[in-house]
């Protein structure tokens, strides 16, 4: 068992609510537990330096800036910046400048969300290629260098996201989505 992934399912709530009482008895805290650690200035400084080394805001779940990396303000050094996205990601952290990181580029969809966004995109490209009524199968791929494609679906192993979707398992909440780009969720492999 991961004992900070359990005590942050505790901290939301949900399952282990009627169980609260034990848990405080503990010492475990419940108000104060998603305060920023960090002055949300410092974030975007950590942002912005992050964006200048790799050209891009998808900042890894499990990136940490570096105690030595002098790139970074010396304030920042240590800032577990990916896990500070993810917070705000799922509106834990810094709410009030949502609008803010949006403008700068920030993605603050969650993973799940934006994989759903690839697959739809690379669905309707297939069938502007192959046609409506071809169906995709289980090994393509989309081919790396395709024009047909844009670069960041490029590798997407869509005939096997499709089977998924139709198993009905990680995918099963987003059907609507899927069947408005015209994929046949209900066909059999």
């Amino acid at each position: 068992m991961k004992l900070g992934n359990a005590v942050h399912r505790i901290r939301s709530g949900g399952a282990y609510e009627a169980h609260r009482s034990r848990f405080e008895a503990l010492g475990l805290t419940f108000d104060r537990w998603n305060e920023p650690q960090y002055p949300f200035a410092l974030v975007r400084q950590a942002l912005e330096t992050f964006h200048a080394q790799h050209g891009h805001y998808k900042v890894p779940l499990t990136y940490v800036v570096g105690a030595d990396d002098a790139a970074y303000a010396a304030e920042v050094r240590g800032m577990k910046l990916g896990q500070i996205i993810h917070q705000i990601i799922h509106d834990e952290l810094y709410a009030e400048h949502r609008g803010e990181l949006e403008a700068m580029g920030v993605p603050l969809k969650p993973r799940r969300e934006l994989m759903v966004d690839r697959i739809c995109e690379a669905v309707r490209c297939y069938r502007r290629v192959y046609g409506e009524g071809r169906d995709i199968p289980i090994a393509y791929v989309v081919p790396e260098g395709s024009s047909a494609y844009p670069r960041e679906l490029w590798g997407l192993r869509l005939g096997a996201a499709v089977y998924r979707i139709r198993k009905g398992g990680y995918y099963k909440d987003y059907r609507d989505r899927f069947e408005a780009v015209g994929l046949d969720i209900k066909k059999e492999r």
